[in-house]
């Protein structure tokens, strides 16, 4: 079975689950990869069979032509496609004629609507989904949400893999600790990671800071902001205040493990979402977890890796739940660090791999293999 992955956005999450993704399906399938020349080097070396179809959106007129060339001159069984690439509505009619030339398209869906939705996202994606053959969601509760709008596509239920992809040197906490710098070796460290977001509990982190103040915990933000320039200055004016060490910037794919691996503790006090990169990061290097009740952490937490809260009592439920992490934390560290294996690559590659294959041999009338 042939399968071209696609994913726009190189250099992101997405960009590094399209990776991951490719190298446990290459397994089952002949995989190649079609990206972002914005793909970190270091990370398109982990999966040589990469092409760069896309340079950046100002040049995507251009570029979706270099992309259909690419996949037509080939004619992949399947095309796997991570996220819509810029216009749903226009994309839905390139997927339908790739389907029409014979070629069976399904999507992962990371996200069933988009961080900011339009009052007309629902009825956009609704449509867009529908135009695939088959869809690869990251939890029931995405699965449900996707039957709400009245998708019909066949769906398949693939657990988010780990990102173990950044664990390259094996890094101790001592080491990451003295990379960072300004964190002591018996600090009890709590970690916010990724973009700057309000829509990520931004400010119930730097308010559990204030409010725990003198009690102990040493508390890390790190990631690019993309709050207003209005609002900025206050921001880091709060964090210098509350004594949070703070890593304004984007975070390059070599540093991701220093901040993991100094951590006792990951913070996710999210008020939406449908599925968390950050998780999946704090699986792979076995750290536990303090997370709202959103998007696949109800189905994924549990008590023995971290402590699930409410996202309408912030921050009381964050300080509450970073309080009984920080007991419990040496249980909590060791059980966490056996989570890692459910969430492997080998077996969502075989997931993907039976549920396309399925779809290819429904679609042409013929079996294909996995590769041998």
């Amino acid at each position: 079975m042939k399968v071209d992955i696609v994913c726009f956005a190189g250099q992101s999450g997405l960009g590094h689950y399209a990776v991951s993704l490719a190298r446990g399906l290459d397994r089952e399938a002949d995989v190649r990869l079609l990206t972002s020349h914005t793909m970190e080097p270091e990370v398109r070396r982990l999966y040589p069979k990469t092409i760069l179809p896309f340079r950046r959106t100002r040049t995507l007129p251009l570029d979706i032509w270099r992309f259909v060339g690419a996949v037509l001159r080939r004619r992949p069984d399947v095309l796997l496609v991570q996220a819509f690439i810029k216009a749903p509505l226009i994309e839905t009619i390139m997927v339908r004629l790739f389907r029409l030339s014979g070629i069976v398209c399904a999507a992962t869906v990371h996200d069933v609507l988009p961080h900011d939705p339009k009052p007309w996202s629902r009825f956009v994606f609704a449509r867009y989904y529908a135009a695939f053959d088959r869809l690869i969601a990251h939890s029931e509760a995405a699965r449900s949400q996707l039957r709400a709008m009245g998708v019909g596509t066949p769906i398949a239920v693939v657990p988010h893999g780990v990102y173990d992809i950044f664990d390259t040197e094996d890094l101790s906490m001592a080491s990451a600790r003295e990379r960072l710098g300004g964190l002591r070796q018996d600090d009890y460290v709590v970690l916010f990671f990724g973009h700057l977001e309000t829509r990520k509990g931004l400010m119930a982190f730097v308010e559990a800071a204030e409010r725990m103040a003198g009690e102990g915990p040493r508390f890390v933000i790190a990631g690019r902001s993309s709050l207003p320039a209005s609002a900025a200055a206050a921001f880091e004016a709060r964090c210098r205040a509350a004594g949070i060490l703070l890593f304004e910037r984007h975070i390059p794919f070599a540093e991701v493990q220093s901040f993991f691996a100094a951590a006792d503790l990951v913070a996710m006090p999210y008020l939406e979402g449908t599925t968390s990169g950050i998780l999946k990061l704090a699986i792979a290097f076995g750290r536990p977890v303090v997370a709202t009740a959103i998007g696949d952490v109800p189905e994924t937490v549990d008590d023995s890796m971290g402590v699930v809260i409410a996202p309408d009592n912030l921050p009381a439920s964050l300080v509450d739940g970073i309080r009984q992490a920080r007991s419990d934390a040496a249980r909590l560290k060791r059980t966490a660090l056996e989570r890692r294996q459910a969430y492997g690559w080998t077996a969502i590659g075989k997931s993907y791999a039976a549920f396309l294959a399925e779809a290819v041999t429904r679609k042409t009338g013929r079996t294909v293999e996995a590769r041998p």
